[in-house]
């Protein structure tokens, strides 16, 4: 198992069978794909939080210093993987997906509440 999840097996700029179009994104838009995965769990750290029965500010600030913790440790990661690199602006990129997922939870749950626990957890 060991031996599969070795990253010095696998090129990274190979093209993976049924994964031709993510080759064929350009770098930036690559990139800028990280803000809306950040968002996304961003939301989702931002209900665990409610589950958990963390409100108000320290919520938001849990969210944030997981989410940018993350993206760090996703981008100190990046600099062992044999073709990658860390990359500063990805981790802005991060920072603003977490931010963005933030604000977008308060603002659906604002107009309904509840509204992004019963999409995720029914």
């Amino acid at each position: 198992m060991l031996l599969i999840l070795s990253t010095s097996l696998i090129p990274m700029d190979r093209e993976i069978e049924g994964f031709g179009m993510i080759m064929e994104i350009t770098p930036f838009v690559q990139n800028l794909l990280h803000a809306p995965v950040f968002a996304l769990l961003s939301v989702l750290w931002v209900q665990i939080m409610n589950v958990h029965q963390i409100r108000n500010r320290r919520k938001y600030i849990l969210v944030f210093i997981i989410g940018v913790g993350f993206g760090l440790l996703n981008e100190l990661i990046q600099g062992v993987v044999p073709g990658r690199y860390p990359s500063i602006f990805d981790m802005g990129i991060n920072v603003v997906g977490v931010v963005m997922g933030m604000w977008f939870f308060r603002w659906i749950e604002n107009s309904e509440p509840n509204r992004i626990r019963r999409f995720v957890c029914e």
